[in-house]
């Protein structure tokens, strides 16, 4: 393979998996809610890597480390969410609480 296909290869990727942007960059809520289930997925990524039997107590380790940081970004990103639009008060890309539309007398 030549350098400029492995080049052109690492292009499309990034393209296709856009590397997630540092929380200061993103101004709207829209920009944050965008990236908000790229963190959950993977944290589900590495807990399923956590739960593989035969990788040795150093690799676990490391795993824990990636979940703890990714789950310290995720929550990061949800309160920037709240700050940048306060009246939504549930946790996007989750299930709304329910909520009665029209008061009863």
């Amino acid at each position: 393979m030549s350098s400029i296909s492995i080049s052109f290869a690492i292009a499309e990727k990034e393209k296709k998996n856009p590397p997630r942007p540092g929380l200061g960059s993103l101004k709207t809520a829209a920009e944050v809610k965008k990236w908000i289930p790229s963190i959950k997925s993977d944290i589900d990524f590495y807990l399923k890597q956590s739960q593989v039997t035969c990788y040795p107590e150093r690799k676990l380790s490391e795993f824990s480390q990636q979940i703890e940081r990714l789950s310290r970004e995720y929550k990061a990103y949800l309160r920037k969410y709240r700050e940048l639009c306060p009246s939504d008060q549930h946790v996007p890309w989750t299930d709304k609480p329910y909520s009665r539309k029209h008061k009863t007398s």
